[in-house]
């Protein structure tokens, strides 16, 4: 009788502890990712969040302009170490679109390009 007790408190304490191993927040920052948010030198602001979704907010000329976009969210994918992919929308698209930068961060500076195009968006981290 005593073995069965003892077997059974061992079962116990060994499903505790997989539930706690299994239930502990797992940190799900996208490694390599550049975490935070980042000022560009028009207003636009650009944020990175760890769960792997980022928004750009950008803020609108001083001209009005027709069909003027000032916000795309979405999510993040790292390709590896120096490709980000983007897969956002903005609120007037049905449709979520992707588009893969080559980046660069460093020294608080991150620079953002399209492969194939030689514009590189240079970005700011700021301070929350």
């Amino acid at each position: 009788m005593k073995k069965i007790a003892l077997i059974v408190i061992v079962l116990l304490l060994i499903s505790a502890a997989f539930i706690v191993i299994h239930t502990r927040t797992k940190d799900t920052s996208i490694t390599g990712a550049p975490i935070g948010s980042w000022g560009g030198d028009s207003g636009e602001t650009l944020v990175f969040l760890k769960d792997g979704t980022f928004s750009l907010k950008i803020s609108p000329p001083q001209k009005k302009t027709v069909n003027f976009v000032s916000e795309v969210h979405g999510t993040y994918t790292m390709i590896d170490s120096t490709h980000i992919k983007l897969h956002g929308k903005t609120a007037r698209e049905a449709v979520a679109t992707f588009t893969v930068y080559q980046f660069s961060d460093s020294g608080g500076e991150l620079s953002l390009q399209e492969p194939g195009n030689s514009l590189v968006q240079k970005y700011h981290q700021t301070i929350n």
